[in-house]
């Protein structure tokens, strides 16, 4: 399943890679995830099962194979950060490892709502995955974040 899963993944974003919008990280990682998501709603009780068998794996070898998948997709969304930062969309300041992570989590934590809805809401994916991601950029935009020991 793990196979089966990336394989398709891969062959949907190499595309979209190809076809990046050239401004705007909050656009770039909309269209990414656009058409993983369209894959996922096309049948959410297989997509369950697959990303099931990626997610929670017992097999050595799947879980290798999982962690390089995860490591390929990191390293797409490092770049992106990167990228804005080097054109001012981003603070300098902005950790690009951490918020490729971050972002990383909520794609995950969207896919897994989605597909484990009782009615999986294809629309409500993509609106919800926007304005989360909508709302840390504005934390990488704005200030940096104040921290109990910085408020003495």
């Amino acid at each position: 399943l793990v196979v089966v899963l990336e394989d398709k993944l891969r062959a949907i974003a190499a595309p979209r890679l190809a076809s990046m919008p050239r401004r705007g990280i909050a656009a770039q990682l909309q269209h990414v995830c656009t058409p993983l998501f369209d894959f996922f709603a096309t049948d959410p009780p297989l997509a369950r099962a697959l990303f099931k068998g990626m997610m929670f794996y017992s097999d050595p070898v799947a879980k290798a194979r999982r962690d390089a998948h995860v490591a390929d997709f990191l390293r797409v969304l490092v770049g992106l950060f990167e990228g804005a930062k080097a054109r001012g969309e981003l603070a300098p300041r902005t950790d690009s490892q951490i918020w490729a992570r971050n972002v990383f989590a909520i794609y995950v934590d969207a896919v897994t709502a989605f597909v484990t809805a009782d009615e999986p809401d294809r629309e409500q994916l993509g609106t919800s995955f926007q304005k989360r991601i909508e709302a840390i950029l504005r934390g990488a935009i704005d200030r940096p974040v104040d921290r109990p020991h910085d408020r003495r």
